[in-house]
């Protein structure tokens, strides 16, 4: 109990805030050693003497490049449907679920876990859900298209079949641009509409009160009159 009493109050928080990092970052460390002992070093060093530095700096950049580009493509479709993300937020969620993706089984965990998290975020985990749906959905027609470019263009054995394949995919792409613009607009908040009495009866209220304020002022004239025809009588 003195123990307990001893311990500084503000290490929870601490705890709370840096514990979930800390415990990934020793998971990685143990894995990484046992790695090491089971197969020995050797394989990463050979590894390391195959890989050069402009080869490095090629796939980082290919990396960097392609995920900035999907993360893009991410914020256009959650703008579309209502849940918007800035695009430094889009490229470090989208990075993170790609790497999920490489290394948990499944190859989508990491999508469901970015989907999930930006609805929640967002506060409506149902159009955060179809705004990655829709983005991967399009992410793979534009693969499809980069596919059939690639073999038109350089020679391959599947050329007589390109035709049929092109007009497939282009009905295809078609069909999810009409699906993407239905659902943006589905999502977009609508503006509240006045019912048809309440338009009319605020159409009818500068005559009312135009009627109002005339009569006032004939009932203000003839008191004048009235006055003044006393008056004359007094006289």
């Amino acid at each position: 109990m003195a123990f307990l009493h001893s311990v500084p109050a503000g290490i929870g928080p601490a705890v709370r805030r840096f514990g979930p990092s800390l415990l990934r970052l020793a998971a990685g460390v143990t894995v990484l050693w046992f790695l090491v002992r089971e197969v020995g070093a050797a394989p990463f060093e050979d590894g390391l003497r195959a890989v050069t530095w402009q080869a490095v700096v090629a796939a980082v950049t290919l990396t960097a490049f392609t995920t900035l580009c999907s993360a893009w493509r991410w914020r256009v479709v959650a703008r579309a449907l209502g849940v918007d993300i800035g695009l430094p937020a889009a490229t470090g969620a989208y990075y993170r679920s790609l790497f999920l993706n490489s290394v948990l089984p499944g190859g989508i965990l990491g999508d469901v876990h970015r989907a999930v998290t930006h609805g929640r975020r967002a506060g409506d985990v149902a159009r955060g859900v179809r705004a990655v749906a829709w983005e991967r959905l399009c992410g793979q027609v534009i693969q499809a298209v980069v596919t059939v470019v690639v073999l038109l263009t350089l020679p391959s054995p599947v050329r007589p079949a390109l035709p049929y394949v092109l007009a497939g995919v282009t009905g295809a792409a078609g069909c999810a641009a009409l699906i993407v613009w239905g659902a943006a607009r589905r999502g977009r908040p609508r503006a509240p509409r006045r019912p048809h009495g309440a338009a009319h009866h605020a159409h009818d209220r500068p005559k009312a009160a135009g009627r109002v304020d005339g009569a006032r002022a004939c009932a203000a004239a003839r008191g004048r009159n009235a006055a003044a025809t006393r008056a004359d009588g007094l006289n």
